[in-house]
C-alpha cells in the first residue's frame, strides 16, 4: 500500500494491544483496519466511525489499498472533533500525522501476573483441550467405519473408553478357543452334546458341564453376539484386574450363573449353552468400574436409524431392567434365555468391582 499523502510505500508495525497498522515512515500517517481499531482503542471508537462513514462526503483521500476515493467521517472525542478518511469497500482508516492520539486508547488489560513462557505453556494447554473436545465430539457422531458397523445390529460399540496399557491376551484367546469349539459344535453336534449343560444331570454325572456350556452356541447370532460382548467389553476389564484375576471373574460368573439356572428355571431337561453368564460378569464390572465410558448404537424406528450414544453405567441400568422381566419369564418356565444366568454372572462382577475398588486397583 502507498501512503495517500505522499505516495510512499507504508510500513507494518504491530500495534501495543495486537494487530498491524500500516504507517508512512514520511509523514507519519497511517492506515489503521477496523478490527485493528476496535482491539487498540477505546470501545466505541470503531462503531462511531463506521457510522460517521456512511453519512460524510466521499470527497477524501484516496484509499491506500484500493484507490478510490474515502468517505470524510467526522467524529468527537472528548470535545476535541477530528476528520478520519474511511473506505467503506475496504473497511480502512486513514489518519494523518497526528491524528491518532486524539482518540481515547483502550484501556490496560490487567496483569495475570504470568511470564511470557507461562502465558505460552497455558496457551499450548488451551489448544489441546481444544483439541481433545473435538476428537470427542467427532467420536460421538455417526460413522459407517468398521468398527461402528456392529452397531447397525443393534450391539453396542465403544465410542470412548479406556486407553489400553498391555494386550488383552486372555480376552483373545478366550474368544478364539469359544469360537473354535463353537464352530465345532455347528459341524458335529456331538461336541454340543458333551458340553451342554442339562439341568437335570448337573449334580449326577453333568457337574463339569456348569462350566463347559460356556464353550459352545445355539447358532450363528447367539455366537456372534456374546463374541463381540467379550471382545468390547473383555479387554478393558482384563486391562485393570490382570489376566489372572479376568479368568477368575469369568469362571467364578459362569458357575453361579449356570446354579442359579439349575436351581430356578423349571426345565429340568432343556439343555443350557452360551458364554452370556461369565461375560455378563465383564459387562457389570466394565460399567461400575468406567460409569463414564461412552457407547453408541444404532435404534431404529421404521425406515429411520438414529445413532444414541449413552454412558456405560446408564447402558447398565437398562440391562439391568431387562434382565429383571427376562428373570420373571424365565421362572414361569418362559423365553428361550437365561436371565438367571446372567443375573449370576452380573453378582460376580459386582462382587469384583467392589473387591478391585478397595484394594486391586493399587
Amino acid at each position: 500500500m502507498r501512503c495517500p499523502a505522499d505516495g510512499a510505500n507504508l510500513q507494518r508495525v504491530r500495534m501495543r494491544a495486537g494487530g498491524f497498522v500500516w504507517a508512512c515512515g514520511r509523514c507519519n500517517g497511517r492506515a489503521i483496519a477496523l478490527p485493528v481499531l476496535r482491539r487498540n482503542f477505546a470501545a466505541g471508537v470503531d462503531r462511531a466511525v463506521w457510522k460517521e462513514a456512511f453519512h460524510g462526503p466521499p470527497n477524501g483521500v484516496d484509499c491506500p489499498s484500493c484507490g478510490r476515493a474515502m468517505t470524510v467521517a467526522r467524529v468527537q472525542f472528548d470535545d476535541e472533533p477530528v476528520a478520519l478518511d474511511v473506505c467503506r469497500a475496504c473497511a480502512l482508516v486513514w489518519f494523518d500525522p497526528a491524528e491518532h492520539l486524539q482518540l481515547p486508547p483502550a484501556p490496560e488489560p490487567p496483569s495475570d501476573g504470568l511470564t511470557p513462557e507461562a502465558r505460552q505453556q497455558l496457551a499450548i494447554l488451551e489448544v489441546q483441550a481444544t483439541m481433545r473436545r473435538w476428537q470427542e465430539s467427532d467420536a460421538e457422531q455417526p460413522s459407517l467405519h468398521p468398527s461402528r458397523l456392529p452397531a447397525l445390529l443393534r450391539l453396542p460399540v465403544e465410542v470412548r473408553g479406556h486407553e489400553l496399557a498391555c494386550k488383552p491376551w486372555a480376552t483373545w484367546i478366550t474368544a478364539t478357543v469359544v469360537a473354535g469349539v463353537s464352530v465345532a459344535g455347528f459341524v458335529w453336534p456331538g461336541v454340543v452334546h458333551a458340553l451342554q449343560m442339562v439341568p437335570a444331570d448337573v449334580f449326577g454325572s453333568g457337574l463339569p458341564t456348569l462350566a463347559t456350556a460356556f464353550f459352545v452356541h445355539a447358532g450363528w447370532l447367539h455366537l456372534a453376539g456374546n463374541l463381540w460382548f467379550l471382545v468390547t467389553f473383555g479387554d478393558n476389564v482384563e486391562d485393570l484386574l490382570g489376566y489372572r484375576r479376568w479368568l477368575l471373574l469369568v469362571l467364578l460368573a459362569t458357575l453361579l450363573g449356570a446354579l442359579l439356572h439349575v436351581a430356578f428355571d423349571p426345565r429340568a431337561t432343556t439343555p443350557c449353552v452360551g458364554a452370556s453368564g461369565g461375560i455378563s460378569g465383564l459387562v457389570v464390572f466394565y460399567a461400575l468400574a468406567m460409569p463414564q465410558a461412552r457407547l453408541g448404537v444404532f435404534v431404529f424406528a421404521g425406515m429411520y436409524a438414529r445413532w444414541v450414544t449413552f454412558s456405560a453405567l446408564g447402558g447398565l441400568c437398562v440391562w439391568l431392567a431387562l434382565q429383571a422381566f427376562t428373570v420373571l419369564k424365565q421362572v414361569y418356565g418362559a423365553g428361550s434365555v437365561s436371565g438367571l444366568a446372567h443375573v449370576g454372572g452380573a453378582a460376580v462382577g459386582f462382587l469384583f468391582w467392589l473387591l478391585w475398588r478397595r484394594g486391586l486397583r493399587g
